[in-house]
């Protein structure tokens, strides 16, 4: 079972993401760990404004990438 933050979805959270969310808690190893509904803020560059965003899952694989923690 991955390590998923937060440990439950928040009540508003469609039901097709809620869907994602169990079956990736529930299905991919321990060692895995995803980080659900992160918010983020792109700086503005030169004229454009910041923008703010949501990314829905950001997955983190032990060995892919470089990662390597255990």
């Amino acid at each position: 079972m991955a390590r998923i933050y937060p440990q439950k979805p928040d009540p508003d959270t469609p039901g097709s993401e809620k869907k994602v969310f169990y079956a990736l808690k529930e299905d991919l190893p321990d060692s895995y760990i995803v980080l659900h509904s992160r918010r983020f803020l792109k700086p503005g560059v030169a004229d454009d404004r910041a923008q703010e965003g949501e990314i829905d899952f950001v997955i983190l694989s032990p060995g892919v990438a470089g990662w390597g923690w255990k």
